[in-house]
Parts: structure tokens; sequence; C-alpha cells
């Protein structure tokens, strides 16, 4: 019998870069028992600033110090699309039962041209981390 899901409701905010227009790396660590298969939600609402990350990494971990790699992943939802939505990223870990997970996730930093609020501070949210 496959265990049921375990999620962790997270509301993390990475906070834009502070006036710098580099885009900004941000990443959580979660222990979350032994899992192999993992799902990060994100939002997005480009009104209000919050954008999908350009890219999301998940790394898991058996100790919590040496982390491996399970996957660099990317979406094609363009940062125009009006509609607030709730973007789910996942992996399985292919056997290697982990139970630390590091999400990373690459800010797009801020609107870019012809957004309405160009120029100032993007946001990324993290919904909720799902292990299972």
């Amino acid at each position: 019998m496959a265990p049921s899901p375990m999620r962790v409701g997270l509301l993390v905010c990475f906070p834009p870069s502070g006036g710098r227009r580099k885009l900004r790396r941000r990443d959580v660590s979660v222990n979350l028992a032994s899992h192999d298969w993992w799902t990060v939600g994100f939002l997005q609402n480009a009104w209000a600033r919050l954008f999908l990350p350009l890219e999301v990494e998940i790394a898991v971990s058996g100790d919590g110090e040496s982390y491996s790699t399970l996957d660099t992943l990317s979406h094609g939802i363009p940062w125009d699309d009006d509609t607030a939505l709730r973007r789910y990223f996942e992996i399985e870990s292919s056997g290697e039962s982990a139970r630390y997970v590091r999400v990373w996730a690459r800010n797009i930093g801020r609107p870019p041209g012809g957004h309405a609020r160009e120029g100032e501070p993007a946001w990324v949210y993290v919904d909720e981390i799902i292990a299972r």
C-alpha cells in the first residue's frame, strides 16, 4: 500500500533583489521524513508582480548536509498571462528515498518591459511542498 502524501503548507516569499537588476537565487530546505516523490507549488499573479520562477531545482538528502540534484525544471507559461494560477513542479527520485528536500527557485527579478509595473521588484511565492 502506497503511503499517503504528506503536505507541507507554506507561503514562502522570495523577496526581490533590493534594487539590483541581477536575478536572485533563493532556496528552502525542509525535513519531511523519508519520501521519493516530490511536488512543489508556486503561485503566479502577474498584475501583483508574483511570477513563476524561471527555473526550479529540486535536490534531496538523507542527512540534511549533502544534497544531490534530482532535476532542474522550467515551464512554458508566459509572464504576461493575466490569469492568477498555481503551477506544480513534480519529480520522482527514481528509487532514492530521501528525508530532506531543497527547492531552489530563480526569480525573474523585475517585470519585463510592457508590464504595467515594469521596473518594480518581482516576487516568487512557494505555496506548498507535497511529499509521497
